[in-house]
């Protein structure tokens, strides 16, 4: 499931939750393993797509991703069920925030 935000919720989260920026260029894959995996991605700007591929190398597209929508490593298919990826469809931008950051500043009262 995608969390498309406003800009107004992106201006409060940025305001309020540490975060990383990283801009990827057009056919680039989006980090979301190894130093990302434990981060909640939000498209700042762009247009990324969730694709998997079969074994004869067939890409099918599986979500799109547009400003404002919240995706993580969680949306990729477990390794044993097929090869999937994020990939800039165009020139993008993303915020990485940490989950347990995200999840603490919204439990608080």
């Amino acid at each position: 499931m995608v969390y498309q935000l406003t800009d107004r919720d992106i201006s409060f989260l940025t305001s309020n939750i540490n975060f990383t920026t990283k801009s990827y260029e057009k056919g680039e894959s989006i980090k979301t393993r190894n130093k990302y995996s434990d981060k909640l991605c939000l498209l700042k700007e762009g247009l990324v797509y969730l694709c998997a591929e079969n074994d004869n190398f067939e890409r099918s597209i599986l979500r799109i991703i547009k400003k404002g929508d919240i995706f993580s490593r969680s949306m990729l298919l477990p390794d044993n069920h097929g090869v999937s990826y994020l990939i800039a469809k165009k020139t993008s931008s993303v915020y990485y925030f940490y989950e347990k950051d995200v999840l603490s500043f919204l439990s608080t009262d």
